[in-house]
């Protein structure tokens, strides 16, 4: 992945605004997510062992259980999260992760490649070719539940 070094306030925020153009432009397939929807997905796929609660997520991000409910419930029609009931204990929600979150995951990592390649020449950034696949593939282990997830979803 893209390592900052030494960068400045502008230069973050340029890489930024680089980063969200080029998912606004991008023929990739990527769907444009509200900031909210956005920073929820990040937090189920950058989390090491891919558990979280809905009242995790809301702890974790200030704000609301159904503020979290309203965006994973896009999240699920998108088929990038599913939630199912913790059987541990039944009053929690898990929020789990999909094969196509985790392609859009690439997705969002090759183009934040992108943005830093194209601020590489402004100062300070080195970027590589691709997405770390190991951190992918990281992400992608922890799908086992899909194919339960997929006959879930064909029964509705």
């Amino acid at each position: 992945m893209a390592r900052a070094v030494g960068l400045q306030g502008q230069d973050l925020m340029q890489m930024l605004r680089d980063t969200i153009t080029l998912m606004v432009r991008s023929d990739q397939g990527v769907r444009n997510l509200t900031s909210r929807q956005l920073a929820i997905f990040l937090e189920a796929y950058t989390e090491k062992d891919g558990t979280l609660t809905v009242r995790g997520l809301a702890e974790s991000l200030g704000v609301t259980k159904p503020v979290i409910t309203r965006a994973l419930d896009r999240l699920t029609e998108l088929g990038y999260v599913y939630r199912e009931v913790d059987l541990r204990d039944r009053r929690s929600i898990l929020v789990k992760r999909t094969m196509a979150g985790a392609g859009y995951f690439r997705t969002i990592g090759d183009i934040l490649k992108q943005a830093a390649k194209q601020g590489g020449a402004r100062k300070g950034m080195v970027a590589d070719d691709k997405v770390d696949d190991r951190e992918v593939n990281k992400v992608s282990d922890s799908h086992r539940g899909e194919e339960g997830y997929k006959k879930r979803k064909k029964k509705k």
